[in-house]
């Protein structure tokens, strides 16, 4: 759910792998749903350098998911204030900036409504920076939310 304590051990696990392997340290994330949600998050206050990022079907809204997901509640210790300061919807778009974005999502998403959590975080994001939809079908998991050639493609193209 993006918590603090997810946070810092992305950051610890992204500092392992760049100091064991010599890789690039720009990321390219993949996060589906409340895991789309979290790399919005890790996005948003800058816990990885990322490069670009493939979101599908992602949970943008915390405050929409707070009273139906008990692991949500208890990610945040039963505080609502510690979930919107993580909340990628609550995020400045100023934080957005310079991280292209490719997202998938649903009209028929019963779990992830398009329209709460994708619609909104587009509309806020407006130009703050690059941002593109792949209309998917189907409720949440649908096939259609994974278009691995064209994300694949998509991200080869990312400088």
């Amino acid at each position: 759910w993006g918590n603090d304590t997810a946070l810092h051990t992305l950051a610890a696990l992204h500092r392992h792998v760049e100091r064991d392997f010599g890789l690039d340290p720009r990321v390219l994330l993949w996060g589906v749903s409340m895991g789309g949600g979290a790399a919005l998050t890790a996005i948003a206050k800058r816990t990885l350098p990322v490069r670009a990022a493939f979101l599908a079907e992602p949970v943008c809204s915390l405050a929409d998911k707070w009273a139906a997901r008990p692991t949500l509640r208890a990610a945040y210790r039963n505080d609502p204030a510690l979930a919107r300061a993580n909340d990628p919807l609550r995020q400045p778009v100023s934080a957005y900036a310079g991280v292209p974005l490719l997202f998938t999502a649903s009209p028929q998403d019963t779990v992830v409504p398009k329209a709460v959590h994708t619609d909104a975080l587009r509309a806020r994001l407006g130009d703050a920076t690059s941002h593109r939809l792949i209309e998917a079908s189907g409720d949440h998991r649908d096939p259609s939310h994974f278009p691995v050639a064209t994300v694949l493609d998509w991200f080869a193209g990312q400088p």
